[in-house]
């Protein structure tokens, strides 16, 4: 799986939720460095973000951050940044807000 780029979306604006999807917490943890801490990828990382919502919380923990060239744009432009910022041959796409997902 070295050779494997997990891309995490986060950009998205979390209206419903009040906040930026990228700020929320789990179990007291950045909702981004829980899902590292569960992935536990054995890869490198890549955090995609939207224009203004740069470096959420818990971004360091990442190989790279990529932002869209621009905002609003929802998911699958988020996915087509990660497609063109990855440097591994395989991408694996998941977004911020799914905390429960498993790596099998």
């Amino acid at each position: 799986m070295t050779d494997v780029t997990l891309a995490i979306l986060a950009g998205g604006e979390g209206r419903r939720m009040g906040r930026p999807k990228a700020e929320l917490r789990v179990g007291g943890k950045p909702i981004l460095a829980y899902l590292l801490d569960r992935f536990q990828w054995p890869g490198p990382t890549l955090l995609v973000t939207a224009p203004g919502r740069e470096r959420p919380p818990g971004a360091e923990r990442f190989t790279r951050e990529v932002t869209d060239p621009t905002s609003g744009e929802g998911p699958l432009r988020g996915a087509l940044t990660a497609l063109e910022a990855a440097d591994t041959e395989i991408l694996v796409v998941t977004t911020c807000d799914m905390p429960l997902i498993e790596a099998h």
